[in-house]
């Protein structure tokens, strides 16, 4: 797994800032130190189980609401209200950060009723598609047309409606090519 993250940039006049970040007693995180640069992308890679979703946790759990760590105890610890409780300074100029993670992918990426967001607008509502719906109502303008027009289409529907709603005083024939039976 990669954490790729993007911390909002300063104001465009100052330079980007470093953050030199601790995180402490996080998961299986007993304590690490990260650089991550302001306005830029961020990538953590490495094996699984190294810290890195921890790491992103940490920091969207500081900037988000009250900041609270606690879903972030170490298991051995949790059971002891005393324990070590999760830290995270360095941090506090950060304010936004957004991580590629499973929860990204499922915001933006992956829809109840699409693969990709928008996916109708990218892939096919094309300058192609809008033509063929064009002439697909151009057609069917042109069958109403022919339908509205027709007095012998006009006369049979009468007779269907006829059929349909009294069927005892009508015959039952069938006429197919010219045969009556």
């Amino acid at each position: 797994m990669t954490l790729v993250t993007k911390i909002a940039a300063p104001l465009e006049s100052e330079p980007p800032e470093d953050h030199l970040i601790t995180i402490k007693n996080c998961n299986s995180i007993g304590e690490a130190t990260i650089s991550l640069r302001s306005g830029s992308l961020n990538i953590k890679y490495g094996p699984n189980g190294l810290g890195k979703s921890t790491i992103a946790r940490a920091l969207t759990l500081r900037t988000e609401g009250d900041g609270n760590l606690d879903e972030l105890i170490p298991f051995k610890h949790r059971a002891s209200s005393n324990g070590p409780r999760p830290e995270v300074s360095g941090a506090d100029s950060i304010t936004t950060v957004l991580t590629f993670n499973d929860d990204y992918v499922s915001q933006f990426v992956f829809q109840r009723d699409e693969v990709l967001k928008n996916s109708f607008e990218i892939f096919i509502n094309t300058d192609e598609y809008k033509q063929g719906l064009k002439d697909i109502a151009s057609m069917f303008e042109a069958l109403q047309d022919t339908l509205t027009n027709e007095t012998a289409f006009d006369e049979a529907l009468v007779s269907f409606k006829e059929l349909h709603s009294e069927p005892s005083r009508v015959s039952c024939r069938l006429c197919v090519g010219g045969i009556t039976g």
